[in-house]
């Protein structure tokens, strides 16, 4: 349920984010933005803000990527499908190769994902959007689908010749849980099929036959020179080899080229510049982004204000974690960029900088002029970055006359706290406020006729008890535990109302704000509801 990163040797290993259902498919973009696929009704979405800067704001919750897509629902070529839950959606959404060669039309340039359901025997294609300081998606397509009953792919990603290239699981059983009361369940909820094939699969090369092909090459004994070349080539499986096999080589005897490519300032026809992202990031590999190389970590400063914001974004990355680096930031005016993912970004990196007054001031100046915007991402990494250079952000805020009287620029964390939550107006998907008038302590505090306990079935998306009784006119206390290893929510509703209420939650599964509205309808028959609790919270 979330994305990672490791090296290699497995020293160091790092939660990133977490998404609402076991990650079944990652892939990146030209730009070096994740995205990734899930089971259950959730085929698209975007890695946003790394964990472990969330543990700087209490009142901030864990980050949890939202779903891109506008619709869970899946573009199926026959009705003999087999699928346990999420009927007709993506149920198993595999795969997330974002299209980054220009062998097919122009169209699917570092903008088309492949997204497989092998329970419904295709390949979906979803167009990917810039949507503020992240993205959407929607799926209009199939690049395949079949009526083969066994065609089950599994991932599509682009191969080295620019071609789409697909593994194709062939399986007849490729569902894992068991299907209720109609079979049988082993341990671990497990479908036990003797149908299944554990032997054979399939691999397609799906060829764009108007395009051409990457000629053949080779990187095995390429020279240095062949290797920096590389780094503009136009297919990202080939940079990303070379930047690959230069880190490892080790020298510093490609630096000049690889600032030349740095400080190239064109732009493709799809905005892109590759081959200056992939010279800083082969620079920051060989140690070059330290300081200790002023010409290198010049061009990265340079390329902040490159014409790509894709290569800006990548050079606030690239950038040693030093007061003199910061200076370089607030200078830039990355922070007034007119793409938001190069604010959020500019944010996130000022979140690892040495406080500084004066970037907590601009901060302050960042979030107050976000204030009304629905950017959750933006703001919470504004939130995280103030929480960084609080003594600036508080005295903006004083100087604002935004600072309550209770609270000194010298308060405590909870009083920084609130301040953010005010200049960000209390934003519903981002800082809870102080405000709440009944805590979870007065609650238990309150005397009741009755407690009911609900928690859920493992594995299975149900209740684990039928009914829950109480007598009319009783005070009870509901307590609603997710007892299972999946997302749950709990809804109350009045008398027969269940079949219309699932209704419209089925349509918030297909509508891009469901998740972060719980999937609760805006019906008067919901009397009350709970939040999406993770596994383990009540």
């Amino acid at each position: 349920m979330g994305t990672y990163r490791f090296t290699k040797d497995g020293s160091e290993f790092e939660f990133l984010q977490r998404t609402n259902n076991n990650t079944w498919g990652f892939g990146f973009n030209e730009g070096g933005d994740a995205f990734i696929s899930t089971a259950n009704g959730n085929p698209s979405t975007h890695m946003t803000i790394p964990q472990q800067t969330y543990s700087k704001l209490s009142s901030l919750d864990d980050s949890n990527t939202d779903r891109l897509a506008n619709s869970a629902r899946v573009i199926t070529l026959t009705n003999l499908f087999r699928q346990v839950d999420w009927v007709g959606a993506y149920t198993a959404g595999s795969g997330h190769g974002v299209y980054t060669a220009r062998t097919y039309p122009r169209k699917y340039w570092n903008q088309r994902a492949f997204v497989m359901d092998p329970t419904m025997q295709m390949v979906g294609e979803f167009i990917l959007e810039d949507n503020g300081s992240s993205y959407r998606s929607y799926n209009p397509r199939n690049l395949v689908a079949s009526d083969d009953e066994w065609f089950s792919p599994v991932v599509a990603e682009v191969g080295p010749d620019g071609q789409v290239w697909m593994a194709d699981w062939y399986n007849y059983i490729n569902q894992h849980n068991a299907e209720s009361d109609r079979q049988e369940p082993t341990p671990g909820n497990a479908y036990a099929n003797p149908l299944r094939d554990r032997q054979h699969g399939r691999i397609y090369r799906i060829v764009y036959e108007d395009g051409a092909s990457t000629e053949d090459m080779t990187l095995e004994g390429a020279s240095p020179q062949k290797l920096v070349a590389t780094l503009s080539h136009d297919n990202m499986l080939w940079r990303m080899h070379a930047q690959r096999l230069l880190v490892e080589r080790g020298e510093t005897d490609v630096v000049p080229q690889l600032i030349e490519l740095v400080n190239d300032k064109s732009v493709d026809q799809v905005g892109l510049n590759p081959g200056a992202i992939h010279g800083m990031w082969t620079l920051h590999g060989l140690g070059q982004m330290d300081g200790s190389n002023q010409e290198a970590l010049q061009a990265a400063i340079d390329a902040l204000n490159h014409p790509s914001a894709y290569v800006r974004r990548n050079a606030l990355q690239v950038l040693p974690k030093t007061r003199d680096a910061l200076q370089v930031i607030l200078d830039s005016g990355a922070l007034q960029d007119e793409d938001p993912k190069v604010q959020k970004q500019a944010l996130l990196t000022l979140t690892e900088m040495p406080v500084s007054v004066q970037a907590g001031q601009a901060i302050f100046d960042l979030l107050e002029s976000a204030q009304g915007t629905e950017d959750r991402w933006l703001k919470e990494a504004g939130a995280l970055a103030a929480s960084t250079h609080n003594g600036g952000f508080l005295g903006a805020a004083d100087a604002a006359g935004m600072l309550p009287n209770n609270i000194s620029v010298e308060e405590d964390d909870i009083g920084l706290e609130n301040v953010i939550a005010m200049v960000l107006q209390e934003h519903p998907n981002a800082l809870e406020g102080s405000g709440s008038s009944v805590t979870q302590s007065q609650a238990a505090a309150e005397e009741v006729d009755a407690v009911l306990q609900l928690g859920v079935t493992p594995n299975v998306l149900k209740f684990d008890k039928e009914e829950l009784r109480a007598t009319a006119g009783q005070r009870i206390r509901l307590t609603f535990t997710n007892t299972g290893n999946m997302e749950h929510n709990m809804l109350l509703v009045t008398p027969s109302s269940v079949q219309e209420v699932g209704t419209l939650a089925d349509e918030l599964v297909a509508n891009m704000e469901g998740r972060q509205r719980d999937y609760i309808p805006d019906s008067p028959e919901v009397l009350e509801s709970t939040p999406i609790l993770q596994p383990g919270e009540s």
